[in-house]
């Protein structure tokens, strides 16, 4: 069973550090002008510059937190959801 709050902490923490590294590395390299734009429709506020990747830090981790919690969640449901075994069904009327 997964734990939901550590695997949504971790992937908060993965995703928040990658938008953070993703805009400052942008910013450094003039790179991206594209890239910068799709991020910008979906994160208001995040540029590649030194407080985009800040602001990016926490929409990643945000959106990484619910996505692992999401996905733990749901892993947990189908793995631990009770099967029938086709010699074991019920007789039928």
């Amino acid at each position: 069973m997964l734990d939901r709050r550590a695997y949504g902490l971790a992937m908060g923490l993965v995703y928040g550090v990658y938008m953070a590294l993703l805009a400052w590395g942008g910013a450094v390299l003039h790179a991206g002008d594209q890239a910068s734009r799709l991020m910008k429709a979906f994160y208001p506020g995040y540029t590649f510059s030194l407080s985009g990747g800040l602001i990016g830090a926490v929409y990643g981790f945000a959106t990484g937190y619910l996505l692992g919690w999401a996905t733990a969640w749901l892993y947990n449901q189908l793995r631990f959801a009770p099967t029938r075994v086709p010699g074991n069904l019920p007789p039928v009327d």
